[in-house]
């Protein structure tokens, strides 16, 4: 079994639920992730030990069969297939942009449909100059907080930031 926590696990479906957002995918997919990710994120216990126990993880609220089958997948070979196949055509940018809290798909398109950038240093310095205000929901204030959380992820992965 791979060493997960709740938090990396509940990332896989906030993400899925983001690009499914992005593509137009189904909404209620994109919600139900979102709800499952919401869920995770809350529970008191961590999800390896709750597969290990054998616990049903149909009978917690917000995880289905589909949500379900995913986790034990992820726990058992440290991927899902399902999300390695809707991240495989996106820049990593697309997908820093989804773990920004408040960002959705939405946005997230729009920041890179509108911008055309597609590295972070590109859309940190498109954001810097204000030029963002003009997208619904990205004021002042929103920039500059996509902006900050983007410039802690050029410190942690800055190999990735650079494609």
């Amino acid at each position: 079994m791979v060493l997960i926590t709740n938090t990396e696990i509940a990332r896989v479906f906030d993400r899925m639920a983001g690009i499914l957002e992005m593509e137009g995918g189904s909404g209620f997919k994109a919600r139900a992730y979102r709800r499952g990710a919401q869920t995770i994120r809350e529970l008191p216990t961590s999800l390896e030990s709750m597969v290990n126990d054998c616990v049903n993880l149909e009978k917690v609220p917000g995880i289905g069969k589909a949500i379900g089958a995913k986790i034990k997948e992820l726990l058992t070979t440290g991927q899902v297939l399902a999300y390695e196949r809707l991240k495989e055509p996106h820049f990593p940018l697309t997908l820093a942009l989804l773990d920004i809290p408040g960002v959705g798909g939405v946005t997230t398109m729009r920041l890179l449909r509108d911008t055309g950038v597609t590295t972070m240093p590109a859309l940190v310095e498109v954001l810097n100059s204000g030029a963002m205000t003009w997208l619904p929901k990205t004021g002042e204030r929103s920039a500059a907080v996509i902006v900050a959380c983007l410039k802690e992820i050029i410190k942690v992965e800055p190999v990735a930031a650079q494609r």
